[in-house]
């Protein structure tokens, strides 16, 4: 078959070109998906590549359906909405439009109920209604949603409607109806109602006594019937998954707790007014064979200094045992949301789960949003990678089979574990590791599935199973973590870089004197690598020498959502940094909260750190960002004494022209000039160049994270990560990922660890870490 795709310019979305029009304009595919009969359809593609196209996955019902994730449409089209929690709503709806979800699981028992998120700027007097159709925009109607003006396109309301008869797997086929031809409403999503729990009732054999009276005479009795109570029997209640996020507001029983909105990334719902005893139950929890190793739960706390407490979670009741536990005190609000990370061990099979709160005084300490449990990582002692096949990466007509191979642990070793927690978007398959570092001095080299290293070969862009992108080869020097789940790495890897990419491996070229490697440049346009998802992690060490270091990083861009886990059980160090957060919600909450002018940074495949885009450099729109507040500051050290003491030292001085100069505890002078916007951004130029001397280099990083932070013209505020990110110009980008990240922490700018703010973390010792775990989220 052949597959033609209408690339139309015009028409009633988004409208004709005008003389406005910049051109060339694109249209970019997110996927072709092709449907037979059969359960696993098959398309052949040149020699050696096969591409196998999985059925559509089966939705749950009970799950939120977000309206723009249909499987067919006709006419609407998807729009950036304002509702809560971002992302996107479907529009231009009007009669007779439809859309389709494929496969949607109502259970065995049904539901009773949907709820709708509609909004409509509609004249009065123009209402409508959507049909809820199974398998068909013909086929049988399961309820009908009254749809009204709510005064305005993106001014959102919940409609509620009854449903019956939907049972079972089916396509939902939503059909729009009104009496006139207008557009009339926007849908941004769908949620459907289990029924309440049915009970039935037993009633044991009726007894009827009966009487004997002497022959020929007859007397008849009034019936007796004799009853027990009734019995009910309840349905046992399905199991939740334990890693998959649990609502704290969905419990099955509470003591002391109250349900209330959050302003939370997702929105929905929290419960709060938590003290000392207050618990909340859900029931079957299924934990797995293998039980869980952690857990990170969402809280917020407003409560008085010195009021704080632990949350524990236990099996079976409020006193049974406890499988984990973390401690809570101000978060700076009661909506002012941070992740905490805590262990759990001996939570195995299902359970009911009890989460109790615990303080030492009587007053409400502590909100819950939701929490979600850590599967354990593997663990042992070597790595055996089954032998493998890529069929989809190499160049046409050939394959790259990873032999079988067992790498024993040595001195020094330790493994990656990668953690696919992209809740099915992404595949094992789909997800590729490229681990670049430098083995020995000044040479470079990639780690293999295998465990083992090689140098990095610029003739491996022509060996078998290199990689072929827009007509160039290029080494292929990846591999893909169904191939790998966890790699174990030996005893040195110093500036090292481990990207992760899905859906392709990356494309990287390595220098004809095999000296050097070009990593992606998404300002090119040429690179074959701009339209790929990646992100990457950085990390360093060297066994007995160098402690075992790394970080998650937003310095250049945000890909995807990453977390790492560095565990060390001698000495019982276990640090995750990162962010829990989806994808969907950073993008949401990044279009909340950021200035106009770092909008633009976010696109498709990534958000730029304003480093990196051209926009707040050179002759970009946003080159002068930051200028008027440099200058603010620069102003008021020319007429105020600059004085910073921290860490034990003291900095004093005064800006003279365009210089700061300033002595270090009595030492110096020492001189930093004034930084441009850009200098600030990428920390760079005047506050770090070559010529500079150590203590100006200081200085120099000093200032990068106050500008970058929003706080330069106080120093009393340098070191005060409340007074971070107010209001005017900042960094934008980087307060976003802090405040999505673990702990507050994230590598937002070049010099985000001045006051230890960078999700740098570093082992205490220069032994290996017991593991390293990287999860890799969307």
């Amino acid at each position: 078959f052949y597959i033609l795709m209408n690339f139309a310019v015009g028409g009633q979305w988004p409208g004709d070109p005008s003389a406005t029009t910049a051109f060339p304009q694109s249209l970019l595919v997110d996927y072709v998906r092709v449907y037979t009969p059969t359960t696993t359809p098959t398309t052949t593609v040149p020699p050696a590549t096969t591409t196998t196209l999985p059925v559509t996955p089966v939705r749950s019902a009970l799950s939120r359906i977000e309206a723009e994730s249909f499987d067919a449409q006709s006419g609407v089209a998807k729009e950036a909405t304002i509702d809560t929690g971002g992302g996107q709503n479907i529009g231009w709806i009007a009669n007779g439009d439809s859309v389709t979800y494929r496969n949607v699981d109502f259970g065995s028992s049904g539901v009773s109920g949907v709820t709708a998120r509609v909004a409509s700027a509609a004249a009065a007097g123009v209402p409508g209604t959507a049909e809820l159709h199974l398998d068909s925009s013909s086929g049988p109607i399961v309820g009908n949603l009254a749809l009204s003006p709510t005064g305005g396109w993106q001014t959102w309301a919940s409609k509620s409607a009854t449903v019956t008869g939907a049972v079972g797997v089916h396509d939902l086929v939503v059909v729009f109806r009104s009496s006139q031809p207008a557009d009339f409403t926007n849908l941004n999503w769908l949620s459907f109602t289990a029924p309440a729990p049915a009970t039935t009732t037993t009633v044991p054999p009726t007894t009827v006594p009966t009487t004997t009276v002497p022959p020929t005479t007859t007397t008849a009795l009034p019936t007796t019937t004799t009853t027990t109570s009734p019995t009910t029997t309840v349905p046992p209640a399905r199991s939740r998954d334990a890693y998959s996020r649990i609502e704290a507001e969905s419990f099955n029983t509470t003591a002391g707790t109250i349900r209330e909105t959050t302003t939370d990334l997702g929105g929905g719902q929290d419960i709060g007014w938590i003290a000392n005893g207050d618990n909340a139950t859900y029931r079957r929890v299924n934990f797995g064979s293998s039980g869980a190793t952690g857990v990170t739960a969402r809280v917020a706390s407003g409560a008085a200094a010195g009021v704080s407490g632990a949350i524990e979670f236990r099996l079976d009741s409020a006193t049974g045992p406890k499988v984990g536990e973390f401690s809570i005190a101000n978060t700076g609000g009661w909506q002012t949301w941070k992740s905490v990370p805590a262990n759990v061990s001996g939570a195995t099979g299902i359970h009911d789960l009890y989460v109790v709160a615990r303080s030492g005084q009587p007053a409400d300490f502590v909100n819950l949003n939701w929490m979600a449990f850590t599967r354990p990582s593997a663990s042992s002692p070597a790595i055996t990678v089954p032998a493998t096949t890529v069929p989809t990466t190499v160049a046409p007509g050939t394959t790259t089979t990873v032999p079988p191979t067992t790498v024993p642990p040595t001195t020094g070793s330790f493994p990656f574990v990668f953690a696919n927690n992209t809740g099915g978007r992404w595949s094992n398959s789909q997800i590729y590791v490229t681990v670049l570092g430098q083995s020995s001095p000044g040479q470079w080299s990639y780690l293999k599935a295998d465990g083992s290293t090689a140098a990095i070969n610029h003739l491996e862009a022509t060996a078998p199973g290199h990689l072929t992108k827009n007509g160039r080869d290029y080494p292929n020097m990846s591999f893909r973590v169904d191939q790998a789940p966890s790699v174990r790495l030996a005893s040195r890897m110093e500036g090292a870089r481990m990207y992760l990419s899905l859906g392709s491996p990356l494309y990287i070229p390595v220098s004809a004197d095999d000296k050097g490697w070009g990593g992606p440049n998404v300002n090119d346009p040429g690179d074959p690598n701009t339209d790929i998802y990646f992100d990457w992690y950085e990390f360093t060490y060297r066994d007995g020498v160098y402690a075992f270091g790394g970080n998650t990083t937003q310095v250049d861009q945000f890909g995807f959502p990453m977390t790492a886990r560095i565990e060390q059980t001698s000495t019982g160090y276990d640090q995750t940094v990162g962010t829990t957060a989806t994808r969907a919600e950073v993008y949401a909450k990044y279009a909340a909260t950021v200035d106009p002018a770092f909008a633009n940074l976010a696109s498709t495949y990534r958000i730029l750190a304003p480093r990196t885009s051209p926009a707040f450099h050179g002759s970009g729109p946003q080159a002068n960002y930051l200028q008027s507040t440099i200058d603010q500051t620069w102003a008021y050290y020319t007429t105020h004494a600059f004085t910073l003491t921290r860490l034990g030292q003291t900095f004093t001085g005064k800006v003279v022209g365009t210089q700061l100069q300033f002595t270090k505890d009595g030492t110096g002078p020492y001189v930093l000039n004034k930084p441009s916007s850009a200098d600030v951004f990428e920390c760079s130029g005047a506050l770090a160049s070559g010529g500079m001397r150590p203590v100006e280099l200081e200085m120099g990083a000093e200032f990068c994270a106050a500008f970058n932070r929003g706080v330069a013209i106080n120093t009393a505020d340098w070191y005060r990560p409340a007074a971070y990110y107010p209001a005017g110009p900042k960094n934008d980008f980087s307060a976003v990922f802090h405040t999505l990240g673990i702990g507050g922490r994230a590598y937002g700018f070049a010099y985000d660890d001045v006051a230890d703010q960078s999700s740098v973390k570093i082992l205490p010792n220069a032994k290996s870490p017991t593991r390293v775990t990287i999860g890799i989220g969307w």
